[in-house]
């Protein structure tokens, strides 16, 4: 991997190609006099600046740097002694000085045209200025300096600008996005996705900062490289950089601003009501004025806060222990006398309380901490919820404690102190979410399964009937994603006229798929609801079903190949998300985005799937949930390598194996591996694809996933037999358990290994049981492959594009293309090859044994000739593919007439033939 070192003294320039672009076209066009880069400090001007003199030079042009400095400013010609003859520094007359001037800079340039750098305009002496803005504004020179937003231009830059000849390059802050990039650069490799938005939010989009809080936290170790992944291991640290480049800043400050600054770097934001309390509207001004804090409206409430982030990291570490817990305890006192009137109030006050002295009040504890649990700060609710406990032991603290612990995935912890709550007085809702609250960790973070259904089954026993219905929906979700679908289905059907609602969906799911197959689901033991027949004649649903019921019931319906009914319950119970949502325990904002996804991928809408588990992974992200993070980086990878996307599906792999190593979480680590496996293979890189594999060797290849990984790894290792085997094991089991969705993706993985007359068989007793245009497409595509059907397979190919499956789209005009050419039709097999290529240009360079198909006889279309023949079929004239193409009308033309030839036709009109065809 990278590091830090090779970028010491160079830091990269990313996300400026527009602005470089623009300076590039002053140095075409001549003309200009001055190129101005302007911009907030830290942003990058001279980083910026010292790449346009690069890209002067090599465009032929001579430079030199003019070292300004604050500290020189007072010395006449201080900054260009360097460079001028000491002669002519020491001519008293102006005018003389001028032309002396000019000679010496015309023989510095020599035969070559001469840029002068000027670092920070202001810097710069008065006379130096005054004789380069001369030799500027007479053509001898072009002259490139930087200057701070907000600082006054200096008169002999102003007259230059008047002359409209001066080019003014405006620099903002980066954003995530570029700030993303940059953090690759500069690191050489991927950067974890939670990593990259804690230094975005440290340095909201300024590169300077970036740099200091980069070098701080690989100088303390807090920056760490896992499974080639950069990732952060404990919070930012400050470098000594940083807290010279912001204290400079802050030292400026008097002491009623200073008391200001500190009391918002511990609590902020606060009110400009509140700190009008303790300061004047004038310092408040002042401190505004001065790019120190910033004032927003938030509704008719005006916040305030500090103007970056990175001030307040800095205040703090230089903030005595004394002078904290004044200001922390004075700000609570002051809210305390206004009664607590806002919502957030008592988390605030709590907080603040026992970040200044460790302790507070048991029962404003336990409201900061009800509040708490809906904010993605888990740290904060463990230590509130500890305090809680330290005043008074209750059920509800314990709850809330081990939903601090899960979340940051301690579940030892966790269940510990929920263990310590058996016995401890609590009314029914408490004890539901406490029997909650004990299968989470059970199932969820200690991956005892059972133990997490026996006590969800307990408590079902203990409480009455208006509880059952969120314990069953626990069950059905903890079921369904440990692939049981037909007993989640079953535990939802359990409460069928129970006051819950369940609809007929589910249960008429839950008794098409026991009925199919041999389940070994938990809905098939004797005396339960499933085999005594109550999953027969539901009640219709009422009421919307809670987010939990719903998740869990689509995910099983989309398991056994019901997606249309999937997505039914999903609409059905789709609401805007509540800040304070109840069900906060079991699913977050990211939630519903997962299972909508998931649902996408198993119906065909590829571009919809992964758009939707990206946004998922952004919320668990912003919720600070690990296991959730771990989960949907290697769920977006699945769906990204299903599209024929597989760099990026390794990409996002390789995310989550370092989230979930990090925080000892085996069963997504084993997934995202088993995902960067067949990724890896099926980019070609068989030796990469070996060593992960290797790691998947303690576990069964039942799991679909695992068995696609340990498949691809052998197929592009050379044994695409035993490949195939594997896939076909495990889709056979798949299909015992009513995985039809997994089952129907094995099969067509295996054909795609050559297969195809062996997946046939079950995947058309499958897929006719799923309604899923994919599941259809997947087995046409099988039979045709199989039947060698080359008009079938072109179809197939279609209906794979139209889904975004490119890969597959490729793999199956490629075979067609096999097919026509052992038929003997070349002008066929040409056709489908270009379409293949055009598919397969999409694809990230995959390498399968599908396309790997034979050339026809006239020989495969380039990239190039396909893409011109694509645009020729779409009724474009030679000059205009040129121009989109940016090529020469000849160049056109000559491609198109090599493709004809390859494709035995003789013009336009055949080629659309052809090409339709």
């Amino acid at each position: 991997m990278g590091g830090l070192t090779h970028i010491a003294n160079r830091w990269p320039l990313t996300a400026r190609d527009g602005e470089l672009t623009r300076f590039q076209h002053a140095l075409a066009e001549g003309g200009a006099a001055l190129v101005l880069v302007c911009g907030p400090p830290g942003v990058g001007k001279t980083r910026f600046a010292e790449e346009c003199v690069e890209v002067a030079e090599r465009a032929g042009w001579r430079s030199v740097r003019v070292a300004a400095t604050r500290a020189a400013a007072e010395i006449p010609l201080g900054a260009l002694a360097h460079l001028l003859r000491s002669d002519s520094v020491a001519e008293p007359d102006a005018a003389r000085l001028a032309e002396l001037a000019r000679q010496d800079l015309r023989a510095l340039a020599g035969d070559a045209k001469l840029l002068v750098f000027v670092d920070d305009f202001p810097s710069l002496d008065r006379l130096s200025l005054g004789l380069l803005c001369q030799q500027a504004a007479a053509g001898q020179i072009l002259l490139l300096g930087t200057l701070r937003s907000g600082e006054p231009t200096p008169d002999a830059l102003a007259a230059l600008w008047s002359g409209d000849r001066t080019i003014r390059i405006d620099l903002a802050e980066l954003d995530r996005d570029g700030i993303d990039a940059l953090l690759h650069e500069a690191l050489g490799a991927q950067v974890e996705l939670s990593a990259s938005r804690v230094f975005w939010e440290a340095c909201r989009g300024n590169p300077l900062y970036l740099r200091e809080l980069l070098f701080g936290a690989a100088a303390d170790g807090t920056l760490s490289a896992e499974a080639g992944v950069w990732r952060l291991t404990g919070t930012l640290p400050s470098s000594p950089r940083l807290l010279e480049l912001v204290g400079d800043h802050i030292r400026a400050v008097g002491p009623d601003g200073r008391a200001v600054l500190d009391l918002l770097a511990l609590c902020q934001p606060l009110g400009l009501d509140e700190l009008a309390a303790v300061t004047s509207i004038d310092a408040l001004d002042e401190l505004e004025s001065n790019g120190l804090i910033q004032v927003r409206t938030d509704r008719r409430r005006h916040e305030v806060s500090l103007a970056h982030p990175v001030y307040g990291q800095v205040l703090q570490s230089s903030m005595t222990r004394i002078r904290a817990r004044a200001a922390l305890t004075g700000q609570a006192q002051r809210v305390e006398e206004h009664g607590l009137r806002r919502r957030e109030d008592p988390l605030r006050v709590a907080t603040w309380r026992l970040a200044a002295t460790g302790s507070a009040d048991a029962r404003l504890l336990l409201q900061a901490g009800r509040l708490a649990r809906h904010t993605a700060d888990h740290a904060g609710l463990e230590r509130l919820a500890r305090g809680s406990l330290a005043a008074e032991d209750s059920v509800e603290a314990r709850v809330l404690l081990s939903e601090a612990l899960h979340a940051q995935c301690r579940s030892e912890e966790a269940e510990a102190v929920l263990e310590a709550a058996a016995g401890l007085p609590a009314p029914d809702a408490l004890k539901q979410r406490l029997a909650q609250a004990r299968a989470i960790v059970k199932a969820w973070g200690l991956g005892r399964l059972d133990d997490g259904l026996a006590i969800l089954d307990a408590a079902r026993a203990e409480l009455p009937p208006e509880f059952h219905g969120e314990l069953a929906a626990l069950a059905a979700m903890q079921l369904a994603f440990a692939d049981q679908p037909v007993a989640a289905l079953a535990r939802l059907g359990e409460v069928v006229g129970s006051g819950s609602g369940r609809g007929a969906v589910a249960a008429s799911a839950a008794s098409d798929a026991s009925g199919s197959s041999g389940s070994s689901g938990s809905s098939g033991s004797p005396g339960s609801p499933a085999s005594s027949g109550s999953l027969s004649s539901p009640e219709p649903r009422r009421t919307k079903p809670s987010r939990l019921r719903a998740i869990a019931e689509a995910y099983a319906l989309t398991s056994i190949g019901a997606c249309e009914r999937a997505m039914a319950v999903l609409a059905e119970s789709r609401r805007p998300w509540a800040t304070d949502e109840p069900e906060s325990l079991f699913v977050h904002e990211g939630s519903d985005a997962m299972a909508e996804a998931l649902v996408d991928f198993a119906a065909g809408r590829l571009p919809a799937a992964a758009a939707g588990m990206t946004r998922a992974l952004h919320h668990a992200v912003e919720d600070n949930l690990a296991q959730a993070q771990a989960s949907y980086s290697w769920q977006l990878g699945r769906i990204l390598l299903a599209s024929g996307r597989p760099r990026s599906a390794a990409r996002w792999a390789r995310d989550g194996i370092a989230v979930a190593r990090a925080r000892g979480l085996t069963g997504p680590a084993f997934l995202a591996t088993a995902c960067l496996t067949a990724a890896l293979a099926q980019s070609g890189d068989a030796e990469e694809a070996a060593a992960a594999a290797e790691m998947l060797s303690a576990l069964p290849s039942s799991l679909g996933m695992v068995a696609q990984g340990r498949a691809w790894s052998a197929a592009v290792a050379g044994d695409a037999t035993r490949g195939s085997r594997i896939l076909l094991d495990a889709a056979h089991q798949a299909a015992e358990e009513d995985l039809r969705a997994t089952c129907v993706e094995l099969l067509h993985d295996a054909a795609r290994l050559g297969a195809a007359p062996q997946a046939r068989p079950l995947l058309r007793e499958v897929a006719v049981r799923c309604d899923s245009p994919v599941a259809a497409v997947r087995s046409a595509f099988v039979s045709a492959l199989a039947d060698q059907e080359p008009a079938h397979l072109e179809a197939a190919g279609e209906r794979f594009a139209e889904m975004g499956m490119l890969l597959a789209a490729a793999e199956s005009a490629s075979a067609a293309a096999a097919a026509w050419q052992e038929r003997g039709s070349s002008r066929q097999a040409a056709s489908a090859t270009a379409r293949a290529m055009e598919w397969a240009a999409l694809c990230e360079g995959a390498r399968t044994p599908l396309l790997a198909t034979p050339a026809r006889a006239g020989g495969t279309l380039t990239q190039r000739e396909a893409e011109i023949c694509r645009l020729a079929s779409e009724g474009l004239a030679s000059r205009a593919i040129a121009e989109q193409l940016f090529l020469s009308v000849r160049t056109v033309n000559n491609h198109l007439q090599n493709a004809y030839t390859k494709l035995g036709v003789a013009s336009r009109s055949e080629l659309v033939s052809v090409l339709e065809r």
